[in-house]
């Protein structure tokens, strides 16, 4: 799970991941509804990496939380069972309830992009539960080196290749304009049902009159 503020490099460090760890990852490989979601884990296979991207925005965080939490949980299982790698981003983490928390297994805290090594700079946890207890914590991974353990508290990413770059804010330009393009007729329908509302409710009057 990576969450931050609008423009602190989210979805590029999720791509930029994405890169790392599957060599035949692309654009085809992210998702901006839960319905391309599932499609995606339907075709994927062992080891692919999926990216979900800005889930709330497709939902509002008040819908998101109380439609897709009935169903998160059941998609991280589905990614668990299929051994796929799926990084979610989000606004933040509070639009995802505490059972569906408790199934990650890393939360990524981007903390902003460094513009002049073209670097986004993260804080990275692994997430920890604690079987007796039921307490959901994140902490600092560790690393060891020649002189012992060391506690990771900053990571910083290159930015995605330029291939990858491109494809993917097509994608999302594609994705994002068909959104609006739905928002507009629903308005529009809306709009357009007013006045036959009016004529109805008009027409009810002249009949119950003498």
């Amino acid at each position: 799970m990576i969450v931050g503020d609008t423009g602190s490099g989210k979805s590029f460090t999720a791509l930029k991941i994405g890169e790392l760890l599957d060599p035949d990852f692309n654009a085809k490989n992210v998702a901006f509804s839960p319905l391309e979601l599932i499609n995606l884990i339907k075709i994927s296979k062992p080891g692919d990496v999926v990216v979900m991207d800005e889930a709330g925005i497709q939902f509002g965080a008040r819908n998101f939380m109380s439609r897709s939490n009935k169903i998160l949980s059941g998609i991280f299982q589905a990614f668990r069972f299929k051994q796929i790698i799926l990084i979610w981003t989000l606004p933040d983490l509070s639009m995802i309830d505490i059972t569906a928390r408790r199934l990650l297994h890393t939360y990524i805290e981007t903390l902003g992009v460094d513009y002049k090594h073209e670097q986004t700079v993260v804080k990275w946890f692994d997430v920890k539960i604690d079987r007796w207890t039921g307490e959901y914590k994140h902490v600092y991974p560790r690393i060891m080196t020649s002189e012992g353990p060391v506690v990771v508290r900053v990571v910083r990413f290159g930015k995605p290749s330029d291939d990858l770059i491109g494809a993917y804010e097509e994608k999302k330009a594609k994705t994002f304009n068909e959104m609006l393009d739905n928002y507009e007729k629903v308005l529009l329908g809306e709009e357009a049902s007013e006045p036959l509302k009016k004529r109805k409710n008009k027409g009810k009057k002249l009949e119950e009159e003498p």
